[in-house]
């Protein structure tokens, strides 16, 4: 009986033609995996820059109820905010956008880790101070820092900047809740950082950017107003190190 249809033969691919093949797989695979990350590091710098602005109201609420002072950069066990333990001032914040009774710690004396106060960027690039609780991962200047700067116990923060607040540093990636004797600002995303200012605005800042120096944010609160002279003198704050 003759056949409708001519046979074919079945050829398996070549050792060298798997290898081409691989190879190209390998090669499209090399060329998108910088944009993916480069995507990846994007969107950790938006939801930082949604966590700042969160922060920053909460900041603007405590203030309005405590004579516009900000938190401090602790608090104690016997202070009303702390729920029974010590925290930093930054969680204190907590109050202000979680629903919940218990903000810090639950009723179990649980510490909660809050997803507000860790940047996504520093998951990605490892620059974080405290990677058992989930941080704070932001600074800020607290009560005792702003006290020292304007060298008074109890002048009223809004009223000492102003109009100067669309420039006032509030909240930004840091190692530690508050400066220390080296402050450093991460570069956590694309070889920068975001910050948030007093009028609850967002930006990000290159690591070049004058702002992001010392004598410039010093010279802020230690006048209340804004010396575009000082934009890139003194220390540099930017870093991508790992660690402080």
């Amino acid at each position: 009986m003759k056949r409708m249809f001519p046979a074919r033969s079945c050829r398996a691919f070549t050792l060298t033609e798997m290898l081409v093949v691989v190879g190209i797989m390998i090669g499209l695979l090399a060329l998108s995996l910088p944009a993916y990350q480069k995507i990846q590091h994007r969107l950790a710098s938006l939801q930082c820059s949604r966590n700042l602005r969160t922060l920053a109201m909460a900041h603007q609420a405590y203030r309005m109820d405590r004579g516009n002072l900000p938190p401090p950069r602790s608090v104690t066990s016997s202070d009303p905010d702390s729920e029974g333990h010590n925290a930093w001032g930054i969680q204190t914040l907590r109050h202000y956008y979680r629903t919940s009774s218990n903000s810090i710690y639950t009723s179990r004396g649980q510490f909660i880790v809050e997803p507000t106060e860790k940047c996504p960027g520093a998951a990605l690039t490892g620059q974080t101070i405290d990677p058992v609780q989930g941080g704070p991962d932001y600074n800020h200047v607290a009560l005792d820092n702003y006290q020292n700067y304007t060298k008074t116990s109890s002048l009223n923060m809004d009223t000492y900047f102003g109009a100067a607040a669309a420039y006032v540093p509030l909240f930004w990636d840091g190692w530690k809740p508050n400066w220390g004797t080296t402050p450093e600002i991460p570069l956590r995303h694309l070889d920068g950082a975001n910050m948030a200012f007093m009028d609850c605005h967002v930006e990000w800042l290159s690591g070049e950017d004058g702002r992001l120096y010392k004598g410039y944010i010093d010279a802020i609160y230690q006048t209340g107003q804004i010396d575009a002279s000082k934009e890139g003198t003194g220390k540099k704050l930017g870093t991508t190190a790992l660690k402080p």
